[in-house]
């Protein structure tokens, strides 16, 4: 007879696999951004996500501010290296996403010694 332990973790291993793909193929969208900046600054803007090979394309509007990242998806969470526009200094994001969807997570720069916050919402069509 398996150890109560090993059946546990097998289970938990098969419902990650299994949700996996699907977390991926409900990533792509727009999003509505709220975010908490480094400076103390609250902002708001949106995000979009489209899947590319292997990795994501996100771009953020915020007013006439553009940032584009690349996203790579591990299980649940979600992490992304981005430009700010005009900006030679590269930013890090990692957020989670929840279970209803929404992501939340952090974020920094190069060099940086403080990090930011963001909740993204899903926007429906």
């Amino acid at each position: 007879m398996p150890h109560p332990l090993r059946v546990i973790l097998l289970a938990a291993l098969l419902l990650t696999a299994c949700l996996a793909p699907a977390i991926a193929a409900e990533l792509d969208g727009e999003y509505e951004v709220y975010g908490h900046e480094m400076a103390d600054g609250r902002y708001t803007g949106k995000a979009a996500v489209a899947k590319s090979g292997d990795t994501y394309t996100v771009v953020w509007v915020f007013g006439q501010d553009v940032h584009r990242g690349t996203g790579i998806l591990n299980g649940d969470t979600f992490s992304v290296i981005f430009f700010v526009r005009q900006s030679p200094v590269p930013g890090l994001a990692v957020y989670k996403i929840e279970t209803d969807g929404t992501l939340t997570g952090q974020f920094t720069v190069l060099g940086g010694k403080k990090v930011g916050a963001e909740m993204w919402k899903r926007v429906d069509h």
